[in-house]
């Protein structure tokens, strides 16, 4: 069996979160995993958990999605997760 997409949507409204949700689950092979608000949400959510692609809001707000993105590279160059 071949396996699912793992997605994982951010974003400040949640009625497009939804709305990119319903999208994704019209594909068989893709599973939405989860869903964030805020830039700070989304580095909690990936601390304890795993996907395959992050659909990313730039403007959010605690954290922008560039922020949030520059933590991850940090983190996948150093090796350790990055504080919120």
């Amino acid at each position: 069996m071949k396996r699912k997409i793992k997605v994982h949507v951010a974003d400040d409204h949640m009625i497009l979160i939804e709305g990119i949700i319903a999208m994704l689950n019209t594909d068989k092979d893709i599973e939405v995993v989860g869903h964030s608000l805020t830039g700070k949400e989304v580095i909690e959510w990936f601390k304890t958990n795993e996907a395959d692609i992050l659909v990313l809001d730039i403007n959010m707000p605690e954290l922008d999605g560039i922020e949030v993105l520059k933590k991850f590279n940090k983190w996948i160059l150093n090796g350790n997760f990055p504080d919120a």
